[in-house]
Protein backbone atom coordinates (compact mmCIF):
# COMPACT_ATOMS: atom_id res chain seq x y z
CA UNK A 1 0.00 0.00 0.00
CA UNK A 2 1.44 3.36 -0.85
CA UNK A 3 2.21 5.94 1.59
CA UNK A 4 1.13 8.93 -0.46
CA UNK A 5 -2.04 10.85 0.78
CA UNK A 6 -4.83 10.98 -1.29
CA UNK A 7 -7.35 12.98 0.39
CA UNK A 8 -6.10 15.90 2.68
CA UNK A 9 -7.96 17.77 5.33
CA UNK A 10 -6.07 21.01 6.43
CA UNK A 11 -8.63 22.41 9.18
CA UNK A 12 -11.40 22.45 7.27
CA UNK A 13 -14.14 24.22 8.33
CA UNK A 14 -17.98 25.41 7.16
CA UNK A 15 -19.83 27.96 9.22
CA UNK A 16 -21.66 25.93 11.82
CA UNK A 17 -21.33 22.69 10.08
CA UNK A 18 -18.01 21.31 10.52
CA UNK A 19 -14.94 22.52 12.71
CA UNK A 20 -11.24 22.10 12.02
CA UNK A 21 -11.41 18.93 9.92
CA UNK A 22 -8.06 17.71 10.13
CA UNK A 23 -6.66 14.18 8.75
CA UNK A 24 -5.78 12.02 5.47
CA UNK A 25 -6.66 9.11 3.92
CA UNK A 26 -3.77 7.40 1.83
CA UNK A 27 -3.62 6.01 -1.35
CA UNK A 28 -5.48 2.62 -1.62
CA UNK A 29 -7.06 2.57 2.12
CA UNK A 30 -10.46 1.60 3.06
CA UNK A 31 -12.06 4.21 5.68
CA UNK A 32 -14.54 3.79 7.24
CA UNK A 33 -16.71 7.04 8.67
CA UNK A 34 -19.35 6.78 11.41
CA UNK A 35 -21.04 9.44 13.59
CA UNK A 36 -24.96 10.30 14.78
CA UNK A 37 -26.99 12.66 12.65
CA UNK A 38 -26.23 15.74 12.44
CA UNK A 39 -22.23 14.89 12.98
CA UNK A 40 -21.02 16.54 9.83
CA UNK A 41 -20.76 13.30 7.66
CA UNK A 42 -22.73 14.65 4.80
CA UNK A 43 -21.00 17.69 4.92
CA UNK A 44 -17.85 15.67 4.43
CA UNK A 45 -18.87 13.81 1.58
CA UNK A 46 -19.88 16.98 0.48
CA UNK A 47 -16.10 18.58 0.77
CA UNK A 48 -14.93 15.64 -0.53
CA UNK A 49 -16.93 14.86 -3.98
CA UNK A 50 -16.14 19.22 -4.23
CA UNK A 51 -19.97 20.06 -3.83
CA UNK A 52 -18.67 22.32 -1.67
CA UNK A 53 -15.89 24.27 -0.28
CA UNK A 54 -15.04 25.01 2.99
CA UNK A 55 -14.58 28.54 4.54
CA UNK A 56 -11.72 28.51 6.22
CA UNK A 57 -8.67 25.67 5.91
CA UNK A 58 -7.82 23.85 3.17
CA UNK A 59 -9.45 20.48 1.50
CA UNK A 60 -7.26 18.64 -1.09
CA UNK A 61 -7.85 15.51 -3.18
CA UNK A 62 -5.79 14.11 -5.47
CA UNK A 63 -7.58 11.98 -7.19
CA UNK A 64 -8.01 12.86 -11.42
CA UNK A 65 -11.60 10.81 -10.85
CA UNK A 66 -13.72 9.89 -7.77
CA UNK A 67 -16.86 7.97 -7.84
CA UNK A 68 -20.03 8.59 -5.93
CA UNK A 69 -22.50 6.45 -4.81
CA UNK A 70 -25.03 7.60 -3.47
CA UNK A 71 -27.76 6.72 -0.49
CA UNK A 72 -30.32 5.69 -2.88
CA UNK A 73 -28.15 4.69 -5.58
CA UNK A 74 -31.13 3.91 -8.28
CA UNK A 75 -33.04 6.90 -7.71
CA UNK A 76 -29.65 9.14 -9.37
CA UNK A 77 -30.56 8.06 -12.64
CA UNK A 78 -32.38 10.18 -15.59
CA UNK A 79 -35.42 8.28 -16.30
CA UNK A 80 -35.39 10.03 -19.96
CA UNK A 81 -31.76 8.89 -20.52
CA UNK A 82 -30.83 4.98 -21.83
CA UNK A 83 -28.84 3.59 -19.72
CA UNK A 84 -25.65 3.94 -21.43
CA UNK A 85 -26.06 7.31 -21.29
CA UNK A 86 -26.62 7.87 -17.46
CA UNK A 87 -23.49 5.37 -17.12
CA UNK A 88 -21.41 7.40 -19.46
CA UNK A 89 -23.12 11.27 -18.25
CA UNK A 90 -20.35 12.02 -15.22
CA UNK A 91 -17.35 11.33 -17.41
CA UNK A 92 -18.46 13.60 -20.41
CA UNK A 93 -18.89 16.01 -17.44
CA UNK A 94 -15.43 15.53 -16.20
CA UNK A 95 -13.96 15.36 -19.96
CA UNK A 96 -15.23 19.08 -20.82
CA UNK A 97 -12.17 20.82 -22.43
CA UNK A 98 -9.78 17.91 -22.46
CA UNK A 99 -7.51 17.39 -25.72
CA UNK A 100 -8.56 13.58 -25.80
CA UNK A 101 -12.03 13.94 -24.91
CA UNK A 102 -13.40 12.23 -28.58
CA UNK A 103 -11.13 9.27 -27.81
CA UNK A 104 -11.28 8.69 -23.89
CA UNK A 105 -15.49 8.63 -24.35
CA UNK A 106 -15.18 6.29 -26.66
CA UNK A 107 -12.95 4.22 -24.72
CA UNK A 108 -15.42 4.34 -21.68
CA UNK A 109 -18.63 3.47 -23.70
CA UNK A 110 -16.79 0.61 -25.56
CA UNK A 111 -15.93 -0.38 -21.73
CA UNK A 112 -19.67 -0.22 -20.88
CA UNK A 113 -20.40 -4.05 -21.36
CA UNK A 114 -17.97 -5.73 -19.30
CA UNK A 115 -18.78 -3.34 -16.22
CA UNK A 116 -21.95 -4.31 -16.13
CA UNK A 117 -21.35 -7.92 -16.76
CA UNK A 118 -19.17 -7.49 -13.16
CA UNK A 119 -22.06 -6.08 -11.77
CA UNK A 120 -24.75 -9.74 -13.04
CA UNK A 121 -26.03 -7.74 -15.93
CA UNK A 122 -26.60 -8.18 -19.48
CA UNK A 123 -25.08 -5.69 -21.77
CA UNK A 124 -28.12 -5.98 -23.78
CA UNK A 125 -29.40 -3.42 -21.14
CA UNK A 126 -27.76 -0.57 -21.84
CA UNK A 127 -30.03 0.43 -24.53
CA UNK A 128 -32.95 0.54 -22.16
CA UNK A 129 -34.33 3.23 -19.81
CA UNK A 130 -33.90 3.32 -16.07
CA UNK A 131 -38.27 3.06 -16.26
CA UNK A 132 -37.77 -0.48 -18.24
CA UNK A 133 -35.90 -1.52 -15.30
CA UNK A 134 -36.24 -3.26 -11.64
CA UNK A 135 -35.17 -1.82 -8.49
CA UNK A 136 -32.41 -3.85 -8.17
CA UNK A 137 -30.79 -3.33 -11.69
CA UNK A 138 -31.05 0.09 -11.19
CA UNK A 139 -28.88 0.24 -8.23
CA UNK A 140 -26.37 -1.59 -10.45
CA UNK A 141 -26.34 0.47 -13.19
CA UNK A 142 -25.93 3.58 -10.82
CA UNK A 143 -23.29 1.75 -9.41
CA UNK A 144 -21.68 1.15 -12.48
CA UNK A 145 -22.17 4.89 -13.45
CA UNK A 146 -19.89 5.61 -9.92
CA UNK A 147 -17.06 2.89 -11.06
CA UNK A 148 -16.89 3.74 -14.82
CA UNK A 149 -13.30 5.23 -15.99
CA UNK A 150 -11.62 3.16 -12.59
CA UNK A 151 -12.20 5.94 -10.18
CA UNK A 152 -8.76 6.55 -7.70
CA UNK A 153 -11.49 7.80 -5.11
CA UNK A 154 -14.99 5.79 -4.46
CA UNK A 155 -17.46 7.97 -2.13
CA UNK A 156 -19.78 5.37 -0.79
CA UNK A 157 -23.04 7.72 1.22
CA UNK A 158 -25.07 4.48 2.99
CA UNK A 159 -25.18 3.37 -0.25
CA UNK A 160 -25.39 -0.21 1.42
CA UNK A 161 -28.68 0.14 3.33
CA UNK A 162 -30.56 1.11 -0.10
CA UNK A 163 -29.58 -1.83 -1.58
CA UNK A 164 -30.97 -5.48 -1.48
CA UNK A 165 -28.71 -8.00 -0.22
CA UNK A 166 -26.92 -9.86 -3.54
CA UNK A 167 -26.20 -6.23 -4.51
CA UNK A 168 -24.65 -5.32 -1.50
CA UNK A 169 -22.61 -8.12 -0.98
CA UNK A 170 -21.38 -7.49 -5.03
CA UNK A 171 -20.78 -3.57 -4.28
CA UNK A 172 -18.35 -5.07 -1.43
CA UNK A 173 -16.40 -7.31 -2.81
CA UNK A 174 -15.75 -5.17 -5.85
CA UNK A 175 -15.13 -2.29 -3.39
CA UNK A 176 -12.79 -3.92 -1.18
CA UNK A 177 -10.87 -5.95 -3.67
CA UNK A 178 -10.25 -3.07 -5.93
CA UNK A 179 -6.92 -0.52 -5.98
CA UNK A 180 -9.28 2.14 -5.09
CA UNK A 181 -9.18 4.48 -2.24
CA UNK A 182 -12.76 3.94 -0.48
CA UNK A 183 -14.69 5.76 1.80
CA UNK A 184 -17.75 4.15 2.91
CA UNK A 185 -19.97 6.24 5.07
CA UNK A 186 -22.43 3.91 7.49
CA UNK A 187 -24.84 4.01 10.61
CA UNK A 188 -23.27 0.38 10.56
CA UNK A 189 -20.43 0.39 13.17
CA UNK A 190 -19.87 -3.53 12.79
CA UNK A 191 -19.74 -4.23 9.08
CA UNK A 192 -17.14 -1.20 8.60
CA UNK A 193 -14.67 -2.53 11.35
CA UNK A 194 -14.74 -5.87 9.35
CA UNK A 195 -14.08 -4.29 6.54
CA UNK A 196 -12.23 -1.29 6.74
CA UNK A 197 -8.70 -0.44 7.62
CA UNK A 198 -9.33 2.59 9.56
CA UNK A 199 -12.46 4.05 11.24
CA UNK A 200 -13.38 7.83 11.27
CA UNK A 201 -15.68 9.35 14.10
CA UNK A 202 -17.35 12.50 13.60
CA UNK A 203 -19.78 13.92 16.18
CA UNK A 204 -20.86 17.76 16.83
CA UNK A 205 -19.32 18.84 13.29
CA UNK A 206 -15.85 17.36 14.53
CA UNK A 207 -12.98 14.40 13.93
CA UNK A 208 -13.75 12.35 17.50
CA UNK A 209 -11.42 9.58 16.48
CA UNK A 210 -8.97 9.02 13.67
CA UNK A 211 -7.52 5.09 13.82
CA UNK A 212 -7.46 1.74 13.05
CA UNK A 213 -10.69 0.15 12.67
CA UNK A 214 -10.35 -3.05 13.86
CA UNK A 215 -8.94 -1.91 17.81
CA UNK A 216 -10.45 1.44 18.76
CA UNK A 217 -8.30 2.72 21.28
CA UNK A 218 -10.17 5.89 22.74
CA UNK A 219 -10.41 7.69 26.13
CA UNK A 220 -12.95 9.77 24.77
CA UNK A 221 -16.50 8.77 26.78
CA UNK A 222 -18.69 10.30 24.38
CA UNK A 223 -17.28 8.03 21.52
CA UNK A 224 -17.22 5.19 23.72
CA UNK A 225 -20.88 5.50 24.59
CA UNK A 226 -21.78 6.26 21.25
CA UNK A 227 -19.72 3.11 19.81
CA UNK A 228 -21.09 0.82 22.39
CA UNK A 229 -25.03 1.89 21.47
CA UNK A 230 -24.57 1.81 17.65
CA UNK A 231 -23.03 -1.77 18.16
CA UNK A 232 -26.00 -2.32 20.20
CA UNK A 233 -28.38 -1.06 16.96
CA UNK A 234 -26.57 -3.80 14.89
CA UNK A 235 -26.91 -7.14 16.97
Amino acid sequence: MSTSALVEFHGASVAGRVTNLTFSVHTGDKLGVIGPSGAGKTTLISLITGMLTPDSGLVDIHANVVGYIPQDPGSSLCPRMTVAECIIEPQVIRLRGHADKVRELQRLQESIPAMLAALGLEPEIAQRTPRQLSGGQRQRVAIARALLGEPELVVADEAFSALDHDTARLLQDLLLGSSSTVIFVSHNVTALRATCDDLLIMMDGTVRYHGPADNVDTTDPEVAAFLMAAKELTQ
